[in-house]
């Protein structure tokens, strides 16, 4: 439809017996058509313990002058600090960040991430990139 994007969806539980324990559910609209594309999601994660995470995500790139690619993007992830997600790697960050920020039980935990970057196509199968990204976190 014109360039515009639109895209919900659930999954269920991963428990047997509650549908809601490790369900999520996802939405997002976005524009991608011609040199600029932009996209906002936003997902709800729920543990086996029906403790919540919810992840805001915005980003965008504009191509100009044939080959450079600018991109923006910024992500906010909010969690009950005793959320358990069913990936060891998240797991393993969640609790590094709950034990380095000094999270309380029953608190709640925030990642902002920032991104901006600049892409040169050198050749149709190589690029050069360039990109900073900035994280904070923050507990209660």
């Amino acid at each position: 439809m014109s360039g515009l994007l639109a895209g919900a969806a659930y999954s269920l539980g991963e428990v047997a017996g509650d549908s809601s324990k490790r369900a999520g559910k996802q939405a997002m609209v976005g524009y991608m058509k011609g040199p600029a594309n932009v996209i906002v999601a936003y997902d709800i994660l729920n543990d086996a313990n029906k403790l919540e995470q919810q992840v805001v995500t915005v980003g965008g790139n504009y191509k100009f002058a044939k080959a450079f690619k600018a991109t923006l993007g910024y992500a906010v992830l909010t969690a009950d600090a005793a959320f358990a997600p069913s990936s060891n790697v998240v797991s393993g960050a969640m609790a590094n960040y709950i034990s380095t920020f000094g999270v309380s039980a029953g608190g709640e935990i925030e990642v902002d991430t920032t991104a901006a970057g600049l892409e040169y196509q050198v050749t149709p199968a190589a690029s050069l990139t360039a990109a900073v990204y900035n994280t904070e976190v923050s507990g209660d």
